[in-house]
């Protein structure tokens, strides 16, 4: 039997041939989808960046070095507006002398729905597919994309079991890193925190990077997820349209997403079309204004259908089992 492409096992082809392509109620093949592009230039360059063990890792180059660290600072502090419990991130902020927030962040509120949100999905995803199941190695993976230096890996209460995969720009990782062992930040007991080097909220990245780097830390696209994507501030529609087929395309049946779309243009239908077309069943969240707090609008949604990985590995095994059928001579 043909090795499971989602095992790990070489990278992904960009110019994969119609053959291996997806075949989903006549969406546009793989080979079509690669050709789209989140940014015109994209600069690879490889620098110092350690991941969730500590050890060297290759980065893409997005808004690198003070630029993105400032950025994600900014985004930091504005987390932590009316409130200190988070610790990690005060130790952060805490020698950052510059005095200022970026309002093109999430806010503290809506950071805080995010959270409250992605336990209930996780705990729900939990109940629904591991009941009565042992938990060995991976059972559950949590993505966090931001602008940076995010601790939800450190001050939330993840289930033993669970991978979070933080994305952000290899410079923010490795400062941040820095700072957490410093406080001797750990994620929970049996989880792992893997810092992955690319910073999808930037200006720079290409589509398929997120993939790229996701697999490359270990990322499986055959086990549930939680998707969590804030601080997209500055996000056309077009933009948020390869994203969210992208990260559809490495979504299980089952998994969740949460974005926060309260600063995006595209209209709650047209997310729910976007959402619809790539397999996801759309919830809009809407917080109203109160006691001077912006409106908040989250965007949830639960993948329908198989990742692609796992879609054209059966497609491949049917080939095969067709073949096989041909060669024993059951052909008409």
């Amino acid at each position: 039997m043909a090795t499971r492409p989602w095992s790990g096992k070489g990278r992904r082809d960009a110019s994969a041939t119609p053959s291996t392509a997806r075949a989903r109620g006549g969406t546009a093949t793989r080979a079509s989808r690669t050709t789209r592009r989140w940014s015109a230039s994209r600069t690879r360059v490889s620098v110092g960046c350690v991941d969730g063990d500590g050890r060297a890792m290759e980065r893409t180059n997005g808004d690198a070095g003070e630029g993105g660290w400032r950025r994600a600072m900014c985004a930091v502090r504005r987390r932590i507006e009316g409130g200190d419990e988070d610790v990690y991130a005060n130790a952060l902020v805490e020698g950052w002398a510059e005095d200022w927030t970026d309002e093109a962040t999430t806010s503290a509120e809506a950071a805080h729905a995010m959270d409250v949100l992605a336990f209930r999905r996780l705990s729900a995803m939990m109940n629904a597919y591991e009941k009565g199941t042992e938990t060995h190695g991976i059972a559950r993976q949590v993505v966090v994309i931001t602008a940076g230096a995010d601790t939800r890996a450190f001050r939330l209460p993840f289930p033993s079991g669970t991978a979070i995969f933080e994305c952000a720009d290899g410079d923010v990782h490795a400062k941040t890193a820095a700072v957490m062992k410093s406080v001797m930040a750990k994620p929970s007991r049996g989880c792992s925190h893997r810092r992955v080097p690319v910073d999808v909220t930037g200006e720079s990245v290409e589509y398929g990077d997120l993939e790229d780097r996701l697999e490359r830390a270990g990322y499986r696209p055959d086990v549930r997820s939680v998707w969590l994507a804030q601080d997209l501030h500055g996000w056309d529609h077009t933009r948020l349209a390869n994203f969210i087929t992208e990260t559809a395309d490495l979504m299980t049946t089952g998994s969740e997403i949460i974005i926060d779309a309260t600063p995006l243009n595209s209209s709650d239908d047209i997310i729910r079309r976007e959402f619809a077309t790539n397999g996801i069943m759309p919830e809009v969240v809407r917080i109203p204004a109160d006691d001077g707090r912006d409106a908040i609008r989250l965007i949830l949604g639960r993948a329908q259908r198989v990742s692609l990985k796992e879609s054209e590995y059966y497609h491949e095994q049917l080939r095969l089992a067709e073949d096989e059928a041909d060669e024993d001579g059951f052909e008409d």
